[in-house]
C-alpha cells in the first residue's frame, strides 16, 4: 500500500493549531511518493517548507524548500516567480538552493516541491503494486493539494466509497479489463447521471495517475459515460413526515435533532445549513442569505416553520455564532454531521439506509406534493425549474390536473 501523510497545512488556520515538534514535520502528499512537509520547531525558530521524495531504495529523500508565510511574516516570492526560475534553472537541486531563503506560500512550496521531485518522485515499489484505491488516493490528494473545497473533495470521496466494491479497490490498475469495468458499471445504483457522476470521477482518478506517470497504459475505456433520458426520477429515499419526526426524536443528542430538523423545514443542503449563522437571518424580512455551498449564495423566503425553529435556536445568542451547533459545540466539521445521521437512522425502526440528503429529496417531493409551484421551490432549495422539473416529473405529474383545474376561471353558460 502507498504510504499517504493527510496533514491539511495548506490551510493557515489548520497551520495555527499545530504544536512545535522537535525534528517531526507535519506532511501533507502532493504526489505518489512526494510529501510537502510544515517544520514547525519547538525552539522557536521561523516554520519553514520541506519536501520528501520517495527514491528507488524505498528511503526518503529530504530538502529544505523555504520559510512559511506564518504569522506577520509575508511571502517575498510567489509561484509566478518560481515558475519563471525554474524555466531558467534547469538543475531543480540549483533552483532549489536559489530561492530556500525565501517566504513562500503553501502553493508556491508545492509547485517547487513538484519541480524538484520531479525527476525521481515515483518509486519503483509504488508502480509495482498501484492499485485502484491508491488512484483514488492520489487523485484526491491532488485535489487537496490544488486547494479544493475540503466538502467538496469529502463528498467525491463518499461518492466513490458507496459505489466502488472492496474487491475493485484492491485491484491492480494495470490489471483492470473492460469486461471487470463493465459489470461493475452496469451494477451501479441509480439514475444514469448518478452513474456518469460515479464514471467520471473514477476516470478522473486514474486519468490523473496516468498524466503522474503511475500508470503506463489506459485501460478504462469502458467507463464512457451514457446518454441521460429527458426525465428521471430523483434518486434517494423519500420519507413521510412521520418518519422524520421519529428520525428527529431518535437522534442521539439535541444538536443532530436540530440538524435534521433543520434540513426537513428548509430542503437547503447539508453543507448550507452547517454554514448558516445566526445573523444570516432577518426577522424583519423573513428573509435568510443562504451561504455558497454547491451552487452560488442566495437570499431567499422561508416558512414560519422553519422562521420560528430559527428565532428558537437564536434565542440570547449573538449573530456570528453558528445557527446550528454541533455536539461539541461548535460549528459542524465535515463529515462529522454523516456520521450523526446515521447514529440517529440506527436507532429508528425504519430498516433503510437513509442519509441526510434524504430529508432534502423528501422536503422537494413534500412541497410539490402539496402544490408548491416549481419556481419558488427551486429559489428556495438552489437548484433550477429544470432539475425539478426533470427529476421530480412523477410528483409533479400527477398533481398538475387537479391545479389546473383549481386555477382555471370558473365559467357558467347556462346562466
Amino acid at each position: 500500500m502507498v504510504r499517504r501523510a493527510t496533514e491539511e497545512i495548506h490551510k493557515k488556520e489548520a497551520r495555527a493549531k499545530l504544536k512545535p515538534r522537535l525534528k517531526a514535520p507535519y506532511f501533507q502528499t502532493i504526489a505518489i511518493g512526494l510529501t510537502l512537509g510544515y517544520n514547525l520547531p519547538d525552539s522557536g525558530a521561523p516554520s519553514s517548507w520541506i519536501a520528501r521524495r520517495l527514491a528507488d531504495n524505498g528511503k526518503y529523500i529530504k530538502v529544505t524548500l523555504g520559510y512559511c508565510d506564518d504569522g506577520k511574516a509575508k511571502a517575498n516570492l510567489n509561484t509566478a516567480d518560481v515558475t519563471e526560475l525554474a524555466h531558467r534553472i534547469h538543475d531543480k537541486e540549483a533552483l532549489v538552493r536559489k530561492v530556500q531563503d525565501s517566504i513562500i506560500t503553501f502553493d508556491t512550496a508545492a509547485y517547487l516541491a513538484r519541480e524538484w521531485g520531479s525527476k525521481n518522485t515515483k518509486a519503483k515499489a509504488s508502480l509495482k503494486n498501484f492499485k485502484v484505491s491508491d488512484a483514488i488516493d492520489h487523485y484526491l490528494d491532488q485535489r487537496k493539494a490544488q486547494g479544493a473545497d475540503a466538502r467538496n473533495i469529502s463528498k467525491e470521496k463518499n461518492v466513490l466509497n458507496k459505489h466502488i466494491p472492496p474487491a475493485l479497490l484492491r485491484k491492480q490498475v494495470a490489471d483492470l479489463t473492460s469486461n471487470e469495468l463493465k459489470t461493475w458499471k452496469s451494477n451501479i445504483t441509480g439514475t444514469v447521471g448518478n452513474k456518469n457522476r460515479v464514471m467520471s470521477l473514477l476516470r478522473r482518478a486514474f486519468n490523473v495517475a496516468l498524466e503522474d506517470e503511475l500508470v503506463k497504459s489506459k485501460t478504462w475505456d469502458a467507463l464512457k459515460t451514457e446518454k441521460e433520458a429527458t426525465q428521471m426520477e430523483a434518486t434517494g429515499i423519500y420519507l413521510t413526515e412521520k418518519e422524520i419526526t421519529q428520525l428527529i426524536k431518535k437522534a442521539p443528542d439535541s444538536a443532530t435533532a436540530n440538524l435534521i430538523h433543520a434540513a426537513a423545514l428548509s430542503g437547503f443542503r447539508v453543507g448550507e445549513l452547517v454554514a448558516l449563522s445566526i445573523g444570516n437571518y432577518n426577522k424583519q424580512t423573513g428573509v435568510i442569505h443562504v451561504p455558497k455551498d454547491k451552487t452560488k449564495e442566495r437570499n431567499v423566503h422561508i416558512s414560519n416553520a422553519f422562521a420560528s425553529f430559527i428565532e428558537e435556536l437564536s434565542n440570547g445568542r449573538k449573530k456570528g455564532e453558528p445557527l446550528l451547533l454541533s455536539p461539541s459545540g461548535e460549528r459542524w466539521r465535515d463529515g462529522e454531521q454523516y456520521k450523526a445521521v446515521k447514529q440517529a437512522v440506527m436507532a429508528t425502526e425504519l430498516n433503510r439506509e437513509i442519509s441526510i440528503y434524504d430529508i432534502r429529496h423528501s422536503y422537494i417531493t413534500l412541497a410539490l406534493q402539496k402544490g408548491l409551484d416549481p419556481m419558488t421551490l427551486a429559489k428556495t432549495v438552489g437548484t433550477s425549474v429544470k432539475m425539478i422539473e426533470k427529476y421530480y416529473f412523477h410528483v409533479i405529474n400527477p398533481h398538475t390536473q387537479d391545479l389546473l383545474g383549481a386555477a382555471s376561471p370558473s365559467i357558467n353558460l347556462g346562466a
